[in-house]
């Protein structure tokens, strides 16, 4: 309230300061008969007159609009509130169809976690018959000795699939049992959620309804509000029309003021030169310069005077005569002056009235001012409660999305499960060769001139149809046969990658699972610039032991362990290939090293070091290093 009256106070004040300067400058304009844009000296009074009233004005809405948000917002952001006002009932309605649509959703959600559960549950009795059959298969290995030395050139590669496919089943029965926690926990979860949905459902819908009295308040409010809008906008209208009325009644004012100014200076000017025509008879004709130019601006005789130069003596008497006339129309003027200031007077009286109309005006507006914004801060709290529930409601849809990531998620570990049986089922069947992924052939290449970019890419791909082809068809020696399959764009694409003059890591890989007798190896190109990764020296992984306190079984698993931790770092590094040498990859050395940090009392650390610069195609070389207080005491290098 304090700061309103402050406001009207200084409104007031600085009105009447620049009225009073305006009134003032409008007199100093009139006195000296001032010309601004060669207008006349009248019209330059009433400009600036027109001036001050729009500095008043200016003045006004500045100090309205500065110290005034409510009153800016209601009359620039208007339009935008209806506006943002009309989008919320919008995105309202869209919600609620959304809200259907996700209950709908999750309905089916439930079904197909059923569905999932049941799968599961299948794929576990599988994986107990699969492991029943592993069982039997390694029974019945004693009785396929001899098959096995007929097959020796195939042994390998059986082998190595063999324990690839084991490490996998392991890894995904382990996967199953963590799927079968998460599934169990999810479960609980889902349960718990369930309930929690239904008590936030009916929150919800609590909230919607009390939401749905509050816009219907908010729009009453912002109903009331537009009518003390269209109010405070009429008594604006009428404040502006008082106002013009006002600026017309002050450019009167002056221009009477000025004319008056005017009167007063022609009076005097009357009177000096009667008392120059009797105090100075003999300085004619300077006094007949004078009255000729005060001639021209009040009478306009002074072409008169001029044509009665030649006669001083005439001119005296003329001018004497004139003065008479002169004389009578100062008592006229100083009769229409004294009409003119009763006028002036009525007028200030008027202007009284219409300034004490325009306080009472501007007393009204503050206070519907104050009351528009008491009824907005109402709307915001109405609004800040209407936020809070819908952020309330994007949080239980969060949960929900969240659930149905987690079912996504066991819907694709089930899918991988079953991928995984299949070609665990083909493999046992002795006829898979090809894994999907599996690398074909490597190569690094820098291409220096363009053109030979496709060679290199062909040359590569001539390598990996040799690779395919002695993997599905062993003991077939044409290898001008075309067996991969890759797309002429995907090439296209590896030449536009590779054609910078940079080092570049290019594999070939299988796209999928084949079997023996394939015709046709999908393949795909995996495009990587050959970087530094591990520079000679620097520490891969470290482990500690204490051989004092640890068995040779615990010891092999520990270096075992910082082996896979070292794979693991190495891949997630970059580096494309798959093993990692430890020394001169002799099982003796391995062994040799072993058995040297069983012989140290006290703890050691075991650190994994590349011993080469290691890039992203590879090869990954490393040394087992024992540390011990920053000094070094042994290593698997062939020099240590």
């Amino acid at each position: 309230m304090t700061t309103g009256w402050i406001l009207i106070a200084a409104i007031l004040v600085l009105g009447g300061a620049i009225a009073s300067v305006g009134d003032r400058v409008g007199t100093k304009v009139g006195k000296s008969r001032l010309s601004l844009f060669n207008l006349r000296p009248r019209k330059t009074a009433i400009l600036i007159t027109v001036l001050t009233g729009s500095l008043i004005s200016a003045s006004t809405l500045a100090i309205l609009f500065g110290t005034s948000e409510q009153l800016r917002t209601g009359v620039f952001k208007l339009e935008k509130i209806q506006k943002n006002l009309r989008n919320a009932r919008k995105e309202l309605e869209k919600t609620k169809t959304q809200k259907s649509k996700v209950e709908t959703e999750l309905t089916q959600a439930k079904s197909q976690q059923a569905e999932a559960q049941q799968k599961l549950d299948a794929t576990n009795q599988s994986l107990q018959s699969t492991l029943a059959k592993l069982s039997e298969a390694t029974a019945n290995q004693a009785r396929t000795e001899t098959q096995l030395k007929q097959t020796q050139g195939e042994l390998n590669n059986t082998n190595s699939q063999l324990n690839q496919t084991q490490g996998k089943l392991n890894q995904t029965q382990n996967e199953l049992n963590q799927t079968q926690g998460q599934l169990n926990a999810v479960s609980s979860q889902v349960m718990a959620l369930r309930d929690e949905r239904q008590k936030l459902i009916e929150q919800r819908d609590q909230l919607q309804a009390e939401r749905q009295n509050l816009i219907e308040q908010r729009n009453q409010l912002q109903a009331e509000r537009q009518n003390l809008i269209g109010q405070r906008n009429q008594l604006q209208a009428e404040r502006a029309t008082l106002i013009e009325q006002r600026d017309k009644l002050q450019a009167e004012r002056q221009n009477l003021i000025g004319q008056r100014n005017q009167l007063q200076a022609e009076r005097q000017n009357l009177i000096g030169q009667r008392n120059q025509l009797q105090a100075e008879r003999q300085d004619l004709l300077g006094q007949r310069n004078q009255l000729q130019a005060e001639r021209q601006d009040l009478l306009g005789q002074r072409n008169q005077l001029q044509a009665e130069r030649q006669d001083l003596l005439g001119q005296r008497d003329q001018l004497q005569a004139e003065r008479q006339d002169l004389l009578g129309q100062r008592d006229q003027l100083q009769q229409e002056r004294a009409a003119l200031v009763g006028q002036r007077d009525r007028l200030k009286n008027e202007i009284g009235n219409f300034k004490s109309q325009i306080a009472q005006r501007d007393q009204e507006i503050a206070a519907q001012d104050q009351a528009i914004a008491q009824l907005d801060q109402t709307i915001s709290q109405r609004d800040q409660v209407i936020a809070q529930r819908e952020t309330s409601l994007k949080q239980l849809e969060s949960q929900q999305k969240d659930l149905e990531n987690k079912q996504a998620y066991l819907q694709r570990a089930v899918k991988i499960l079953e991928e995984y049986y299949q070609d665990y089922q083909a493999l046992r069947g002795g006829n898979l060769v090809l894994f999907r992924n599996q690398v074909l052939v490597t190569g690094v290449v820098r291409i220096v001139d363009p053109k030979a970019a496709r060679q290199a890419v062909d040359q590569l791909l001539v390598t990996a149809n040799k690779v395919a082809i002695e993997n599905t068809r062993p003991g077939d020696k044409n290898f001008n046969q075309q067996v991969i399959q890759i797309s002429p764009k995907e090439v296209d694409q590896i030449i536009d990658r590779i054609d910078d003059g940079r080092d570049y890591a290019i594999r070939i890989l299988s796209a999928g699972n084949y079997i023996r007798g394939e015709s046709a190896v999908q393949v795909f190109a995996d495009v990587t610039p050959n970087r530094v990764v591990f520079q000679a020296g620097e520490v891969v992984a470290a482990t500690s032991t204490n051989p004092s306190t640890m068995t040779q079984e615990q010891l092999e698993q520990r270096i075992e362990q910082l082996i896979a931790a070292s794979q693991f770092r190495v891949r997630r590094a970059g580096v494309l290939a798959d093993k990692i040498q430890i020394g001169d990859a002799r099982v003796e050395t391995l062994m040799r090293f072993i058995e040297q940090l069983k012989q140290s009392e006290t703890s050691v650390e075991v650190q994994v070091v590349a011993s080469d610069v290691t890039y992203t195609a590879g090869p990954v070389k490393m040394d087992l290093v024992a540390v011990q207080k920053g000094q070094i005491l042994f290593r698997t290098s062939p020099d240590s």
